[in-house]
Formats: C-alpha cells, sequence, structure tokens
C-alpha cells in the first residue's frame, strides 16, 4: 500500500532509522509515516542515517568518531 505515493516498505524502513538515529525527533518519526515531514526533517534525517553508518565503520583499535549531527 502506497501513501501520497511512498511504499509502505520505504515507510517502515524510515521510521525505523528516525527510532535507531533520530535523538531528539520523537514525533518526527510520525510524521514521517504520516507523510507531513518537511525538508528539513529529511534532511535531518538523512544526517542521522549516514552518521550511523560512519559509526558503524569506525576501527575501535583507533578510534576517529564522526561528528554527530545536530
Amino acid at each position: 500500500m502506497t501513501v501520497l505515493g511512498v511504499p509502505k516498505w520505504k515507510r517502515i524502513v524510515m521510521y525505523m532509522a528516525v527510532r535507531w538515529f533520530g535523538r531528539g525527533m520523537y514525533g518526527k518519526e510520525r510524521k514521517y509515516c504520516e507523510c507531513i515531514v518537511t525538508d528539513d526533517e529529511i534532511k535531518r534525517l538523512e544526517a542521522w542515517k549516514r552518521y550511523g553508518v560512519l559509526v558503524n565503520q569506525v576501527n575501535t583499535a583507533s578510534p576517529v568518531w564522526p561528528e554527530q549531527p545536530a
């Protein structure tokens, strides 16, 4: 099922990404699932997703941590 052209699987993936990486974004996950999220909020979500990937790639033997998104 799609809502405003966004397939259900994509809404679920974005919902989970917000839950895992979107500190301080409570409520925005629901807005995204309801397809009423703003462009700024999408950019913030994408930044948190990138941050999550970069953190996952950190060499723990000599960690250099990426800068956390605002």
